[in-house]
């Protein structure tokens, strides 16, 4: 059987970011495998020369694809090591070239965030750190008792506005509170795929009225855009949780800030800033907020995951060549619903 050439085309620091060992070592015993060395990624022409042979590429971020490259190569995969493929030009898919990324991989930093924002908010974390390190107190007794007292996430009931990959994976995590009752908001899931998940199917309007979390994990598509805004807002319960490690889009943040700044509702936002240009980010009215935790895209990869991509990728080609289904395949009828 002729091996197949697998080729990598990350530059040198994104390739040292997720490239692990056994992934090396898996990739080189598939077929042969060879890796672009550039400090910068491959230009089209580059690219190119590059893929002319090949059967498989490793992409990641950085990497960019036009239709020249796919038309001038003859690829018969597209592994993607981070996230979104919908930067691929529609031609990868006319030309049948099979894709897959790691999302699998993501969405474990980014449910593991989004319980971590959770518990931030429900603890009041950033409000009595902020009481330390400003004020030189023990806590913040401006804090309202009957309202944002702080909490445990046992016994309360979480909202999921989106069953997909990151989605999962935090619900994963709310199992082993054991007395935590999950809604989910998705028109993509079956009734019996929510009822093997262990959760409830509800409207989105449901969800929002009755959870005390509301965690968003759906695309940025036009129709989300700023899914909750001034009056989905209002439908939150008093002292309700909003977390958001999806996309920034998600939100109208001028109608988050006046609920947030009612004091009424608190929020944790890891995907805020990508709505802001540098500029603005000092200027951020978000930054006197008490009730609000904030943090800079950090949701996806940790460190010591983004390794694991490059790895789930080499087992995605090992599938593919090895006459096997992939476990993320990538559809063009997908692209109008993922991230």
């Amino acid at each position: 059987m002729i091996r197949p050439t697998i080729v990598s085309v990350m530059n040198d620091r994104t390739y040292d970011l997720v490239m692990s060992p056994s992934a090396e070592q898996k990739l080189q015993s598939i077929g042969n495998f060879v890796r672009y060395r550039g400090a910068r990624s491959p230009g089209e022409d580059e690219m190119i020369d590059w893929l002319r042979d090949a059967d498989a590429v490793l992409t990641s971020w950085g990497v960019r694809f036009t239709d020249r490259t796919v038309r001038e190569t003859n690829l018969k995969i597209i592994g993607h090591a981070a996230g979104t493929v919908k930067w691929l030009p529609p031609i990868v898919w006319e030309r049948e070239i099979a894709v897959t990324h790691a999302a699998p991989i993501i969405a474990v930093a980014v449910g593991e965030m989004a319980l971590a924002l959770t518990l931030a908010c429900l603890r009041h974390i950033p409000e009595h750190d902020s009481a330390f390190k400003q004020h030189g107190t023990r806590g913040d007794a401006a804090i309202e008792p009957k309202l944002l007292a702080t909490r445990s996430l046992h016994g309360l009931r979480v909202g999921i506005v989106g069953a997909s990959s990151t989605g999962r994976e935090f619900l994963k995590l709310l199992k082993a509170f054991g007395d935590v009752e999950v809604w989910v908001a998705d028109p993509y899931l079956r009734e019996d795929e929510a009822e093997r998940l262990g959760v409830r199917k509800v409207p989105l309007e449901a969800l929002l009225a009755g959870c005390d979390v509301v965690s968003l994990h759906c695309p940025s598509l036009p129709e989300t855009r700023h899914l909750i805004n001034a009056a989905t807002l209002k439908r939150l319960k008093d002292g309700a949780v909003l977390v958001n490690t999806a996309r920034g889009a998600l939100i109208d943040h001028e109608a988050l800030m006046v609920e947030l700044q009612s004091g009424r509702i608190s929020a944790g936002l890891d995907v805020y800033l990508e709505t802001l240009g540098d500029e603005q980010i000092p200027l951020s009215a978000y930054r006197q907020l008490k009730n609000v935790a904030i943090t800079p895209g950090i949701a996806g990869p940790a460190g010591t995951i983004t390794k694991r991509m490059s790895l789930f990728i080499a087992e995605e080609f090992e599938r593919f060549f090895g006459g096997r289904p992939l476990v993320k395949p990538v559809t063009a009828d997908m692209l109008r619903y993922i991230a």
